[in-house]
């Protein structure tokens, strides 16, 4: 899978990701963290799935920025 960043979403605590027409997001959700999620084409979660390994972090200083980025950082340790 080679995803790539597509924008964050700050209201909803996203950050979306697509490959062709297939959209992803990572989702902060609190005390469970971060979930990765397929999403509709209106880019509503539908089902959690697996994480890839090489996802680009976002590039923003927003707080969700920040978040995944840490996430992404701790998870490749």
């Amino acid at each position: 899978m080679n995803l790539k960043l597509r924008y964050t979403d700050n209201g909803y605590a996203r950050v979306y990701y697509h490959e062709g027409r297939y959209l992803y997001c990572l989702q902060y959700e609190g005390a469970q963290g971060m979930k990765f999620y397929t999403c509709s084409r209106d880019g509503e979660p539908c089902c959690e799935a697996r994480p890839p390994a090489n996802l680009p972090p976002p590039t923003g200083t927003t707080l969700i920025d920040r978040q995944v980025r840490a996430w992404l950082a701790r998870r490749d340790h």
